[in-house]
């Protein structure tokens, strides 16, 4: 997904994977790849991003999805009851999972989605 983005120039794009995929469900792939997918969609629409970082990492039992663009922001008060956002709780959820969002107006976004892997 990323490697096809980049083809765009428009975008500066750091991708550190930590992990191993065949420990994870093929569900859980597909609900990553999506949650991915929906926040880059969230960042190109609303953000005005020219940098996105976007980071895996897992051990033992957990693996943690990041997600970081140097955007606008935005006050999630406000602006933070978007389908995007939904979709994306909602699918972390389905999995157990919990989303945190830290964002400020005029200084990007921060997209943490964590899943517990000893279920």
């Amino acid at each position: 997904l990323f490697n096809s983005i980049r083809k765009i120039n428009k975008y500066s794009f750091n991708t550190t994977w930590k992990m191993d995929e065949d420990r994870l469900p093929e569900n859980l792939k597909l609900t990553i790849f999506r949650i991915v997918q929906e926040q880059l969609n969230n960042i190109f629409k609303h953000a005005r991003a020219k940098k996105i970082d976007a980071s895996i990492t897992m051990d033992n039992d957990r693996l943690v999805l990041k997600m970081r663009d140097d955007g606008r922001g935005f006050d999630p008060a406000v602006n933070g009851k978007g389908v995007g956002l939904k979709n994306i709780r909602s699918r972390a959820e389905l999995h157990k999972g919990a989303m945190n969002l830290k964002t400020t107006e005029g200084k990007g976004t921060e997209l943490t989605v964590s899943f517990n892997l000893q279920l």
